[in-house]
């Protein structure tokens, strides 16, 4: 099979934003708009689980629909690609969006306000808490902790970041469980961890003799991995809670801050781009390992190049205008206007690219040639045609091809897949669909197997 290669940009690069990150004012709630919560009654709010909004916000709007995510990063896709109205958020890390240019707003009236711990293993090393807490006590004291709040709580990323290789560790080492998504308490900068928590753990461990050991988890599990004493102790922008306090220890409150409502600011659209050449001197992302890594370089020579792992993480870096662009397969591109992703495309296509299943080599010869029996059958009759006017149309599909009730007669299969290509394979109420879920269930029904997904 052949498609078409295109290059994407986001909606973000050819718009002027009517405003910057701050309060909205026009009557769209998927464009900005709200001024109180009440006005969110009947959208859709993502709330990430095991966070204290996940419990205040469902009490302050009772009747919309709360859809639940993992990290604040799931979330803020969810906005930007229209599956959520709005999500609650700590307004520090609201601002951190401003400072990557999101194309966010926040609701005028604020959820709560929230005072922030670290968390220790409940009962278990008081010594450590206390520690922390007469750390805190000296910083507060000489000055120091209103600079780092003043470092981190501003409308721009700091440019300068603490260190944590030279700690001395005479006095051990402390094993500290983050989530990176919690920017600016804790994220990735550059390879190394950076944020207000990750400062403050520095300064602390310097002041007292650790070396550091962070792990970076979930949200929820950062809470599950102290509590279980897994962890020394967890930062991530923890708010204390009674309910917490019944599972861990906080230190003293070492910072207060709003929680917030976040939605989508207005735009509108001013200029275009059509021809590869737009992108010269641009900045362009490409997925690791991809025939667009190698083809993009050639195509546009003077661009800037910036590599992902994955198409989720090329298009959080293009909403939030990391890049300018990224090279991916036209279905790709038409199955993010289903989401209503704000993107378009390059009318140039990069050139067109075969697909394929692939087999250890040699090692399946039996394998591989009844697959290609089966492609040359389904290209004869019609059905591989079929199977791409569904999968590669403008609209999503609405039915999807079981494939629990295989009868394996010839044996369980066991295919490696990856839920991030859509609409060849994703993740669609708890089961794998798309384009390539459906052509080998085909087969493996034809062939009397089973899948292992």
């Amino acid at each position: 099979m052949k498609r078409i290669l295109c290059l994407l940009f986001a909606l973000l690069m050819v718009v002027s934003l009517l405003a910057g990150c701050g309060s909205a004012n026009n009557d769209d709630i998927g464009l900005g708009g709200a001024t109180k919560l009440s006005d969110l009654s009947g959208r859709k709010i993502g709330i990430v689980t095991g966070t204290m909004t996940a419990v205040l916000v469902p009490k302050l709007i009772p009747d919309a629909i709360y859809v639940e995510f993992n990290s604040i990063a799931d979330a803020k896709m969810a906005l930007e690609s229209g599956k959520v109205d709005a999500f609650p958020s700590d307004e520090s890390i609201y601002l951190a969006m401003c400072w990557e240019g999101s194309a966010v707003t926040r609701v005028d009236e604020p959820i709560a306000p929230s005072d922030y711990g670290i968390i220790f293993p409940k009962g278990k090393n008081p010594g450590l808490q206390n520690e922390f807490n007469a750390y805190l006590e000296s910083i507060k004291a000489d000055g120091s902790w209103q600079s780092l709040r003043d470092k981190w709580f501003s409308t721009s990323e700091p440019t300068e970041f603490a260190s944590y290789d030279d700690l001395s560790g005479e006095n051990g080492t402390l094993r500290v469980g983050i989530n990176s998504t919690s920017k600016p308490f804790t994220y990735m900068k550059d390879g190394k961890y950076a944020g207000y928590d990750i400062e403050l753990i520095i300064g602390f461990c310097r002041e007292y003799g650790y070396r550091i050991e962070f792990e970076d988890a979930m949200f929820s599990g950062v809470l599950s991995g102290v509590a279980s004493g897994v962890f020394d102790m967890g930062a991530a922008g923890f708010t204390i809670t009674d309910e917490r306090k019944e599972s861990v220890d906080f230190s003293d409150v070492y910072h207060t801050e709003d929680l917030v409502l976040v939605i989508k600011q207005q735009k509108q659209a001013d200029g275009n781009t059509s021809r590869l050449s737009d992108l010269s001197g641009k900045k362009v992302g490409v997925m690791t390992g991809s025939i667009q890594a190698v083809m993009m370089p050639e195509l546009v020579p003077d661009a800037t190049y910036m590599e992902f792992n994955s198409v989720s993480d090329l298009i959080v870096a293009l909403n939030s205008k990391k890049i300018d662009a990224f090279g991916c397969d036209e279905s790709l591109y038409t199955s993010m206007l289903w989401e209503g992703q704000a993107v378009d495309r390059i009318d140039e296509p990069l050139g067109e690219s075969n697909y394929g299943i692939i087999f250890p080599k040699g090692k399946k010869l039996d394998l591989q040639q009844k697959m290609n029996e089966y492609i040359a059958t389904v290209k004869a009759d019609g059905r591989l045609v079929a199977l791409e006017e569904k999968w590669f149309g403008a609209k999503e599909p609405t039915e999807f091809v079981s494939y629990n009730n295989l009868n394996g007669a010839n044996g369980t299969i066991t295919v490696a897949i990856d839920t991030s290509a859509m609409p060849f394979i994703y993740l669609k109420n708890n089961q794998f669909v798309g384009f390539d879920i459906e052509f080998i269930t085909g087969f493996a029904k034809e062939y009397g197997y089973s899948i292992k997904f």
